[in-house]
């Protein structure tokens, strides 16, 4: 067990570009051509992740076991927690890595949703549950911001990660 794949990136590299030291989003259908398919169980010790998986569906494996998850759902993996995927071709969505001393620095009055980013939670989208419905649109808001060049880009997305992590802390 101590051949443990250590990233200070996301899977395969050793460096990761944030917008203001918070934020990174990448295409999940990107970095699983990259490896084809395959992400081989690793650990981030500094990144918080969130995985959106808008469609298709993957196998997510925590510390060894695992499970199907399809889309559309999201689900949150906490930093030095051992995880991988095995993703089918057809699933399409967006893995969102957040420096965890940011969010530290962000959430310093909050302990309640310091504690619960380090659970591992898995949230299948319910129409009916606003909950989920309310994060998962503010997970978008946080995507199209990153992908755009708006003015006030950096300030809007430190706001917008906020808001997130308290939506999924709801």
């Amino acid at each position: 067990m101590g051949n443990k794949l250590f990233f200070k990136g996301i899977y395969g590299d050793n460096s990761i570009d944030m917008v203001r030291d918070i934020i990174h989003i990448t295409p999940m259908e990107i970095t699983g051509k990259r490896h084809e398919w395959f992400i081989k169980p690793h650990i981030h010790s500094d990144l918080f992740q969130i995985f959106v998986v808008e469609t298709g569906s993957l196998e997510l494996i925590i510390d060894g076991e695992s499970q199907i998850v399809e889309g559309p759902s999201f689900f949150s993996i906490p930093k030095n927690i051992s995880h991988g995927l095995r993703m089918n071709a057809d699933a399409k969505g967006w893995v969102i890595s957040l420096y965890d001393k940011s969010l530290e620095n962000m959430l310093k009055l909050d302990t309640d949703i310091i504690n619960k980013i380090d659970e591992i939670h898995i949230s299948k989208l319910d129409e009916d549950d606003k909950l989920i419905t309310d994060a998962l649109a503010t997970i978008h808001k946080c995507i199209d911001e990153y992908y755009s060049e708006l003015p006030g880009k950096q300030l809007a997305l430190q706001y917008l990660v906020g808001m997130m992590l308290l939506r999924l802390y709801r």
